[in-house]
């Protein structure tokens, strides 16, 4: 098993800082007055979302490199959906996100998407990106240039 990285010790995963940001935009809807406008185009978005974040991690375990933010990759993952974005995750969860907030009916909601790219860049982006060039060099530098890191 690969051990976590520092710099990452200690903070709430990814998919626990999308489940508090999911359980506001649930709060908003449950405790304002909202008036979702299309709500199908929340639920694609939603289901765009899972099938973004489903398809990155099928191709992660395929290259038989780890999930967890901060654990030691054995490769770069840059072909598939690695190949338009370079956190095809984090995109999926923003997509849920989204597709949530657009559901609730409520402008207020959108600040849980919001809330989740800021927090995901300061607190994982970065640091990842940053593990990643120690590791692998020029060829992770050469990806970067290539590959937008969300879309």
């Amino acid at each position: 098993m690969s051990k976590i990285n520092s710099r990452f010790k200690g903070k709430l995963v990814p998919p626990v800082i999308l489940l508090l940001c999911a359980l506001f935009i649930i709060a908003v809807k449950k405790f304002t007055i909202t008036t979702p406008i299309y709500p199908e185009y929340g639920n694609a978005l939603v289901l765009l979302g899972i099938i973004t974040m489903v398809t990155a991690a099928l191709q992660f375990r395929r290259a038989q490199t780890p999930l967890v933010p901060g654990t030691t990759a054995s490769q770069i993952v840059d072909s598939g959906i690695f190949n338009l974005s370079r956190n095809p995750m984090y995109l999926g969860m923003l997509f849920m996100l989204l597709g949530g907030s657009w559901m609730s009916g409520s402008l207020l909601s959108t600040l849980a998407p919001l809330y989740f790219v800021a927090h995901i860049e300061k607190n994982f982006i970065e640091n990842e990106e940053e593990f990643l060039e120690e590791l692998f060099g020029d060829t992770y530098k050469a990806y970067k240039k290539r590959v937008r890191r969300w879309i």
